[in-house]
């Protein structure tokens, strides 16, 4: 019997073996960008059918290009994303909100103490929605 975990890699690795063929070296980075976005927020619970999760890995990926994004949240990263798919700012905070519930959050904690070691372990802490964009996305531009 396999656990999800099992199942989770070899979803994963077979993307992976597939991965930059026929493209450009820029084409590359960016699909094993998304890949590893993807990988982090599916490993953390966020639902992928949610509109939220593709909201998250845009949000993500405006932190890892501009590292000052999240200084001002509403106008750096919810009003762009909410110009993209062509709604309001509030909808895209909501939807985001709704996908990460408190669950969620624990799983974050958990993720970025005990794989990252970003955090003390023996320190009892819940991450926030902006906290936990902006440690992802410095988790995935560290291993670039």
């Amino acid at each position: 019997v396999k656990t999800e975990s099992k199942l989770t890699e070899e979803v994963f690795g077979s993307v992976l073996v597939n991965m930059g063929q026929g493209k450009t070296s820029e084409e590359q980075e960016n699909e094993m960008l998304n890949f590893k976005i993807t990988k982090v927020l599916y490993s953390v619970g966020i639902p992928i059918t949610s509109i939220g999760f593709y909201y998250f890995k845009d949000a993500i990926r405006l932190c890892i290009n501009d590292s000052l994004a999240a200084t001002n949240a509403h106008k750096n990263i919810y009003m762009v994303i909410a110009d993209k798919y062509c709604v309001t700012y509030k909808s895209v905070e909501r939807a985001m909100r709704a996908a990460f519930t408190d669950e969620i959050a624990g799983r974050a904690s958990y993720f970025f103490k005990k794989v990252l070691n970003i955090f003390s372990p023996e320190k009892e802490c819940s991450v926030s929605l902006l906290e936990f964009i902006c440690l992802v996305a410095l988790s995935i531009k560290g291993y670039q």
